[in-house]
Protein backbone atom coordinates (compact mmCIF):
# COMPACT_ATOMS: atom_id res chain seq x y z
CA UNK A 1 0.00 0.00 0.00
CA UNK A 2 1.75 3.26 -1.02
CA UNK A 3 2.68 5.83 1.63
CA UNK A 4 0.09 9.09 1.84
CA UNK A 5 1.68 12.29 1.79
CA UNK A 6 2.03 12.53 5.96
CA UNK A 7 3.72 9.15 6.17
CA UNK A 8 5.74 9.89 3.80
CA UNK A 9 6.96 12.85 5.76
CA UNK A 10 6.97 11.43 8.62
CA UNK A 11 9.58 8.52 7.58
CA UNK A 12 12.12 10.94 5.86
CA UNK A 13 12.25 13.12 9.15
CA UNK A 14 13.05 9.70 10.97
CA UNK A 15 14.98 8.62 8.55
CA UNK A 16 17.09 12.09 8.36
CA UNK A 17 16.98 11.24 12.57
CA UNK A 18 18.39 7.94 12.11
CA UNK A 19 21.13 9.26 10.14
CA UNK A 20 22.39 11.34 12.53
CA UNK A 21 21.01 14.67 10.54
CA UNK A 22 18.39 15.65 13.49
CA UNK A 23 18.80 15.47 16.93
CA UNK A 24 15.60 13.53 18.91
CA UNK A 25 14.00 17.05 20.10
CA UNK A 26 14.36 18.51 16.68
CA UNK A 27 12.79 15.43 15.62
CA UNK A 28 10.23 15.73 18.13
CA UNK A 29 9.31 18.87 17.33
CA UNK A 30 9.05 18.31 13.80
CA UNK A 31 6.38 15.78 13.99
CA UNK A 32 4.80 17.15 16.78
CA UNK A 33 5.23 14.16 19.46
CA UNK A 34 7.36 13.39 22.36
CA UNK A 35 10.91 12.46 22.36
CA UNK A 36 10.45 8.89 23.75
CA UNK A 37 7.93 8.03 20.98
CA UNK A 38 10.35 10.12 18.50
CA UNK A 39 13.35 7.26 20.44
CA UNK A 40 10.71 4.16 19.77
CA UNK A 41 9.99 4.77 16.46
CA UNK A 42 13.79 5.24 15.17
CA UNK A 43 14.20 2.02 16.78
CA UNK A 44 11.01 0.48 14.83
CA UNK A 45 12.55 2.42 11.49
CA UNK A 46 15.85 0.79 11.65
CA UNK A 47 14.52 -3.20 12.72
CA UNK A 48 10.69 -2.59 9.94
CA UNK A 49 12.05 0.48 7.57
CA UNK A 50 8.95 1.87 6.33
CA UNK A 51 6.43 -0.83 7.73
CA UNK A 52 6.92 1.52 11.10
CA UNK A 53 5.17 4.40 9.67
CA UNK A 54 2.33 2.38 8.45
CA UNK A 55 -0.54 2.12 10.81
CA UNK A 56 -1.57 -2.04 11.13
CA UNK A 57 -5.16 -0.84 10.31
CA UNK A 58 -4.36 1.37 7.29
CA UNK A 59 -6.90 0.70 4.49
CA UNK A 60 -10.10 -0.19 6.90
CA UNK A 61 -12.97 2.19 6.65
CA UNK A 62 -13.53 2.47 10.66
CA UNK A 63 -10.16 3.04 11.24
CA UNK A 64 -10.46 6.68 9.48
CA UNK A 65 -11.09 9.98 11.15
CA UNK A 66 -13.85 11.67 10.02
CA UNK A 67 -13.49 15.84 9.70
CA UNK A 68 -16.84 17.67 9.54
CA UNK A 69 -17.85 21.23 10.11
CA UNK A 70 -20.94 22.66 11.00
CA UNK A 71 -22.65 25.78 10.69
CA UNK A 72 -23.07 26.77 14.30
CA UNK A 73 -25.98 29.05 13.59
CA UNK A 74 -28.32 26.55 11.65
CA UNK A 75 -26.81 23.29 13.60
CA UNK A 76 -26.32 21.96 9.46
CA UNK A 77 -23.30 20.16 8.42
CA UNK A 78 -21.47 22.42 5.45
CA UNK A 79 -18.52 19.91 4.88
CA UNK A 80 -17.12 16.63 6.10
CA UNK A 81 -15.05 13.72 4.80
CA UNK A 82 -13.12 10.74 5.92
CA UNK A 83 -9.25 10.98 5.70
CA UNK A 84 -6.60 8.23 7.29
CA UNK A 85 -5.27 10.49 9.70
CA UNK A 86 -5.27 13.92 11.71
CA UNK A 87 -2.52 15.26 10.35
CA UNK A 88 -1.43 18.56 9.55
CA UNK A 89 -1.98 17.77 5.35
CA UNK A 90 -5.89 16.14 5.80
CA UNK A 91 -6.65 19.17 7.80
CA UNK A 92 -5.11 21.55 5.54
CA UNK A 93 -6.78 20.02 2.72
CA UNK A 94 -10.39 20.09 4.80
CA UNK A 95 -10.11 23.51 5.52
CA UNK A 96 -8.79 24.25 2.17
CA UNK A 97 -12.25 22.58 0.33
CA UNK A 98 -14.52 24.09 2.73
CA UNK A 99 -13.49 27.43 1.76
CA UNK A 100 -13.95 26.32 -1.63
CA UNK A 101 -17.02 25.47 -1.33
CA UNK A 102 -18.23 27.65 1.75
CA UNK A 103 -16.04 30.72 1.81
CA UNK A 104 -13.97 31.93 4.40
CA UNK A 105 -15.21 31.42 7.60
CA UNK A 106 -15.24 34.60 10.21
CA UNK A 107 -13.78 32.04 12.99
CA UNK A 108 -13.63 28.33 13.96
CA UNK A 109 -14.19 26.40 16.91
CA UNK A 110 -12.12 23.31 17.23
CA UNK A 111 -10.84 21.09 19.92
CA UNK A 112 -7.65 20.75 21.33
CA UNK A 113 -5.54 18.13 19.05
CA UNK A 114 -2.26 18.72 18.14
CA UNK A 115 -2.42 19.76 14.75
CA UNK A 116 -5.14 22.83 15.79
CA UNK A 117 -2.70 23.87 19.12
CA UNK A 118 0.10 23.25 20.96
CA UNK A 119 -0.37 21.27 24.06
CA UNK A 120 3.15 21.61 25.22
CA UNK A 121 3.45 22.80 28.84
CA UNK A 122 6.10 25.45 27.51
CA UNK A 123 3.72 26.69 25.23
CA UNK A 124 1.64 28.20 28.49
CA UNK A 125 4.38 30.90 29.65
CA UNK A 126 4.79 31.58 25.74
CA UNK A 127 1.49 32.87 23.59
CA UNK A 128 3.68 33.28 20.79
CA UNK A 129 4.30 29.23 19.40
CA UNK A 130 1.58 28.69 17.24
CA UNK A 131 1.16 25.44 15.36
CA UNK A 132 1.21 25.80 11.06
CA UNK A 133 -2.57 25.56 11.32
CA UNK A 134 -2.86 28.44 13.43
CA UNK A 135 -0.66 30.58 11.43
CA UNK A 136 -2.01 29.73 8.55
CA UNK A 137 -5.71 30.80 10.14
CA UNK A 138 -4.12 34.05 11.31
CA UNK A 139 -2.92 34.66 7.97
CA UNK A 140 -5.78 34.62 6.36
CA UNK A 141 -7.64 36.43 9.66
CA UNK A 142 -9.53 33.33 10.09
CA UNK A 143 -10.67 33.24 14.20
CA UNK A 144 -9.62 30.13 15.83
CA UNK A 145 -11.52 29.00 18.88
CA UNK A 146 -10.35 26.37 21.38
CA UNK A 147 -13.17 24.55 22.53
CA UNK A 148 -11.92 23.83 26.34
CA UNK A 149 -14.62 21.53 27.48
CA UNK A 150 -16.45 18.66 25.86
CA UNK A 151 -20.05 20.83 27.05
CA UNK A 152 -18.46 23.64 25.07
CA UNK A 153 -18.71 21.50 21.98
CA UNK A 154 -21.95 20.18 22.27
CA UNK A 155 -23.45 20.99 18.68
CA UNK A 156 -20.36 18.99 17.17
CA UNK A 157 -19.98 16.24 19.82
CA UNK A 158 -23.74 15.47 19.11
CA UNK A 159 -23.52 15.70 15.57
CA UNK A 160 -20.20 13.33 15.67
CA UNK A 161 -22.51 10.71 18.29
CA UNK A 162 -25.22 11.02 15.09
CA UNK A 163 -22.58 10.08 12.60
CA UNK A 164 -21.40 7.52 14.07
CA UNK A 165 -24.68 5.57 15.13
CA UNK A 166 -26.11 6.22 11.38
CA UNK A 167 -23.56 6.66 8.82
CA UNK A 168 -21.78 4.23 10.09
CA UNK A 169 -24.24 1.82 9.82
CA UNK A 170 -25.31 3.21 6.52
CA UNK A 171 -22.20 2.76 4.64
CA UNK A 172 -22.30 -1.25 6.04
CA UNK A 173 -25.52 -1.24 4.35
CA UNK A 174 -24.54 0.33 0.93
CA UNK A 175 -21.36 -2.27 1.26
CA UNK A 176 -19.04 0.66 0.98
CA UNK A 177 -15.27 -0.29 1.82
CA UNK A 178 -13.68 1.72 0.57
CA UNK A 179 -12.38 5.93 1.41
CA UNK A 180 -13.37 7.14 -1.62
CA UNK A 181 -16.94 5.52 -1.68
CA UNK A 182 -17.08 6.93 1.78
CA UNK A 183 -16.75 9.99 0.97
CA UNK A 184 -18.76 10.29 -2.08
CA UNK A 185 -21.77 9.02 -0.56
CA UNK A 186 -20.82 11.26 2.81
CA UNK A 187 -20.95 14.39 -0.33
CA UNK A 188 -24.44 13.24 -1.21
CA UNK A 189 -25.98 12.54 2.47
CA UNK A 190 -25.12 16.26 3.10
CA UNK A 191 -26.42 17.38 -0.46
CA UNK A 192 -29.25 16.10 0.26
CA UNK A 193 -29.62 17.51 3.99
CA UNK A 194 -29.81 14.15 5.32
CA UNK A 195 -27.98 14.73 8.56
CA UNK A 196 -28.79 17.54 10.57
Amino acid sequence: MPLNPDEQYKLKVLNQAVSGHFTNSQTSKLLQILVRQVQRLKKQVKENGVESVVHRLKGKVGNHSIKKSIDDATGKITHAYFDFNEGIIPVFNFWMEYVKAQGKPLGIYLDKFSTYKINHKSAVDNSELMTQFQKAMKLLNIQVINANSPEAKGRVERLFGTLQDRLVKELRLNNISSISEANLFLSKLILKRVYP
